[in-house]
């Protein structure tokens, strides 16, 4: 099965690091797009289309599921309640206040056929919404936009029958996705992070040039993925800390050889390399875990354990995050999905 990546928040991918790194490493990139016809695609996405590697989703997928009342109610739920918040800290931000507040860029453009009407005409009576001049255009405050869109995300994820995590380049988007919250059991997960140590393709490597690359070395790409799922399957077998530790040891000897074989391959194809970085959150085997890749600097959560690999370091640590029900249930042996025993095995409970 094809392991997808779903970009959000947007349709075009502006980021080329965090684009080409996505490309090395997953079988297709994806982002939602309002309907079939949709032809305002950038030069990259274009060019990825012809070569199999991008896939649109429609929210019909939601709208037309199993799913689309628990959605609608959801995010009837979720706006509600910013709402209250909003106006119990003097911030009512309703959609006869946008015109006001246009100048200021504090609204966002979203295209209608990523609502569905239904909630749409509710999400307007509560003026949440507001129909643009543009008619295919709604106008929403950032505030309710970004509610709306990380949710139609989430349940993406949840119901697409492809192999699909969700995946960001910007730490505010991950921080939304999967919002820190106060310390609590409910809500511990282990944070795994490649700092400085995951190979990524220079910036000034082209599209077609990496395409070729990958199609030449598909099979070694994947057992560099796989190193990855390795760590994960071994923390989920891991009964103490010390064997944790012991793994973590054995994965850094194992990647840092890894490193140097896959330097070497991108070297002998002409292709140059930096170290970049990537997340992963690991919940409870019996949890919903979820995994975010992110091109950008670690977030230094409470650490664990931290060892120098090459020019970089494998940082493990403590995060408080919401993480329950955003990604499908059924991912325990996908690649990438991240669903670890480390609180059953009593990894995030030591002193």
């Amino acid at each position: 099965m094809a392991q997808s990546i779903l970009y959000y928040p947007t349709i075009n991918i502006q980021n080329q690091s965090w684009l080409k790194s996505a490309i090395l490493y997953w079988d297709e990139v994806c982002s939602i797009v309002p309907y079939d016809g949709y032809d305002d695609f950038s030069t990259d996405i274009e060019f990825l289309k012809t070569q199999q590697l991008y896939r649109q989703i429609s929210p019909d997928v939601i709208f037309e599921s199993y799913v689309a009342n628990e959605f609608a109610h959801e995010i009837k739920r979720k706006m509600e309640r910013k709402s209250k918040q909003l106006e119990r800290q003097g911030q009512r931000i309703k959609c006869e206040e946008l015109g006001a507040r246009r100048d200021g860029g504090l609204f966002d453009l979203i295209h209608r056929n990523k609502i569905p009407a239904y909630l749409i005409e509710k999400m307007e009576s509560r003026g949440f919404v507001r129909v643009n001049e543009k008619k295919q255009w709604l106008e929403m405050s950032k505030e309710f936009s970004e509610i709306y869109m990380k949710t139609l995300a989430e349940y993406i994820a949840k119901i697409d029958t492809h192999d699909i995590v969700i995946g960001t380049d910007r730490i505010s988007k991950l921080d939304e996705m999967f919002n820190r919250t106060s310390p609590s059991p409910r809500n511990e997960v282990l944070a795994i992070s490649l700092v400085n140590c995951l190979p990524v393709p220079r910036e000034d490597v082209s599209l077609e040039d990496l395409i070729d690359f990958k199609s030449k070395r598909k099979q070694e790409l994947y057992a560099l993925r796989e190193k990855i799922r390795e760590l994960e399957n071994s923390i989920n077998k891991s009964e103490s800390y010390r064997e944790f530790k012991q793994i973590t040891n054995e994965f850094k000897e194992s990647w840092e050889g890894k490193l140097k074989e896959t330097e070497k391959m991108f070297q002998g194809n002409g292709i140059d390399v930096v170290y970049s970085h990537l997340k992963a959150f690991v919940s409870g085997a019996a949890e919903v875990g979820g995994f975010c890749q992110i091109m950008n600097r670690d977030m230094d959560p409470k650490k664990l354990m931290t060892i120098a690999v090459g020019g970089g370091f494998i940082n493990m640590g403590i995060e408080h995050r919401s993480y329950r029900n955003k990604i499908k249930e059924n991912k325990s042996d996908q690649s990438f999905a991240y669903i670890i025993g480390a609180q059953r095995n009593g990894l995030l409970n030591i002193d």
